[in-house]
C-alpha cells in the first residue's frame, strides 16, 4: 500500500511485508515495456523488507508480486516518477518538517488505538488514516500513512516489532 504512488525522481522505494505467513517477491517494469523487468527483489519473508530500488528516471512504472494468491489476488500497482522543479526541491530540503521516509500500514480498525500508540513509541508519526473493508467485506481495517526522520534500519526494526503484534497470523 498504496497501490498507486507518485514520487520524485531519485526516490528510493522499499516494500515491507506485513503479510503473515506469506513470502513476497517484487518485480518492477517500465510501463512502456512490461516485459522488461528493471528491478527484481529477492524473496522476503513476513515482517521483513525488500532491498530498496531508486527510481532515477521519470516515467510510469508497474510493480507486482508474480505469485498468484488465493482467489487470483495479485499484489500490484503503479509508480509514477516525476521531477520537481529546482525551486520546489530547495524549499522542500530547507523545510524542517520534511520527512526522510514515508509509508503505509494496515491494522484492524478495532485495534487502532493500540497501534497508534505503538507507532508513536517507535517515532513513526501518523499523517493520515483511511478506513476500508477487507476484500471479503467482513472486517474493517485502517490504512495508516506514517512518516519518520529515523534511519532505514531503525524504521524496518520498528515495523518488524509492530507487525509482530498484528492478529493476522
Amino acid at each position: 500500500m498504496p497501490e498507486n504512488l507518485v514520487i520524485n525522481k531519485g526516490t528510493s522505494v522499499t516494500w515491507f511485508n506485513a503479510d503473515h505467513n506469506h513470502e513476497h517477491h517484487i518485480e518492477v517494469n517500465s510501463a512502456k515495456n512490461i516485459d522488461n523487468v528493471i528491478f527484481e527483489s529477492e524473496t522476503f519473508d513476513s515482517e521483513d523488507a525488500s532491498t530498496a530500488f531508486t527510481f532515477s528516471d521519470e516515467g510510469l512504472y508497474s510493480y507486482q508480486d508474480p505469485t498468484k494468491w488465493e482467489g487470483d489476488y495479485v499484489m500490484r500497482g503503479t509508480i509514477e516518477v516525476i521531477s520537481l522543479n529546482t525551486k520546489k526541491q530547495e524549499q522542500t530540503s530547507n523545510n524542517n518538517e520534511q520527512s526522510n521516509s514515508l509509508g503505509t500500514f494496515i491494522v484492524p480498525l478495532d485495534e487502532k488505538e493500540k497501534f497508534l500508540s505503538e507507532f508513536q513509541k517507535n517515532d513513526l508519526q501518523i499523517k493520515n488514516e483511511y478506513i476500508f473493508e477487507d476484500l471479503g467485506g467482513n472486517d474493517k481495517h485502517i490504512l495508516l500513512t506514517w512518516q519518520s526522520n529515523s534511519d532505514y534500519e531503525s524504521i524496518v526494526s520498528s515495523l518488524k516489532s509492530i507487525t509482530a503484534e498484528l492478529p493476522y497470523s
